[in-house]
C-alpha cells in the first residue's frame, strides 16, 4: 500500500486489523484475535515502523516521498556495514571507480545480487561528495509470470527511475527450439543487450 505519512493509516481496515490513530500514536487492534499494538509516532522512524507493521501484519507499506536520510538508514538497516558496506566504498575509493559527472548503468533483475548493488550505489553517492547518475535498467523476457511493478516501486523508493528494456528472450529459450541451458543462455543474452 502506498502512502506519504504513517498518519494515512488512520481509520484503515486490513484482513483482521483496523488502525487508529491517537494522540501521536498507532494503534493496530486485531479484531478476531482480540489485541492490539502501539507505536509512538515519529517522523523519523518512519521506515522502522513500517517494517514492524509488515512484519506484525502482513501489510506492506510504500512511502511515496522519503528523504535522502530516510533512504540512507532503510539501505543500512539492512546490516553487513562491515562486511559489505565498508569493503565496497574502499574498493571504489581505492580503484576511483566512479568519478564526478559519471552516469552507472545497474542491471537490476530484482535478485539479491543486483538490488545489493544498486544499495551500494545509492549509499555511496548519498555519502560521498561525488556526484554521479545511476541508471537502474530491467532487461524484461516478456514471460507473463514475471511483473516488473515490484522492481520500479524499489527504484522509485530510492529516487530512481527503472528503464525496462522488453525482449524476446521467452521466444528465444522456450520456444519450439528449446535450449539445454536456458538460464546460462538467457545470463549471457541479457548482458549482451545491456
Amino acid at each position: 500500500m502506498k502512502i506519504e505519512r504513517v498518519e494515512d493509516l488512520d481509520n484503515l481496515k486490513y484482513e483482521n486489523f483496523i488502525f487508529q490513530i491517537i494522540e501521536n500514536e498507532l494503534i493496530i487492534k486485531n479484531i478476531v484475535e482480540k489485541y492490539e499494538i502501539n507505536f509512538s509516532l515519529n517522523e523519523k522512524r518512519r521506515i522502522k515502523i513500517a517494517e514492524s507493521i509488515e512484519k506484525l501484519t502482513g501489510l506492506k507499506l510504500i512511502f511515496s516521498k522519503l528523504d535522502g536520510r530516510e533512504i540512507l538508514a532503510y539501505i543500512e538497516s539492512k546490516g553487513f556495514n562491515k562486511s559489505i558496506w565498508s569493503l565496497a566504498g574502499k574498493a571504489m575509493g581505492d580503484y576511483n571507480m566512479i568519478e564526478e559527472g559519471d552516469r552507472i548503468a545497474v542491471g537490476v533483475s530484482g535478485g539479491k545480487d543486483s538490488l545489493t548493488l544498486l544499495n551500494i550505489l545509492v549509499r555511496v553517492k548519498m555519502i560521498t561528495r561525488v556526484n554521479f547518475e545511476i541508471i537502474p535498467i530491467h532487461i524484461h523476457p516478456k514471460q507473463k509470470s514475471i511483473a516488473t511493478s515490484e522492481i520500479e516501486d524499489y527504484c522509485k523508493f530510492l529516487g530512481l527511475e527503472l528503464i525496462i528494456e522488453e525482449t524476446n528472450l521467452e521466444d528465444i529459450l522456450f520456444g519450439e527450439d528449446k535450449m539445454k541451458n536456458p538460464c546460462f543462455m538467457c545470463g549471457r543474452m541479457r548482458r549482451g543487450i545491456l
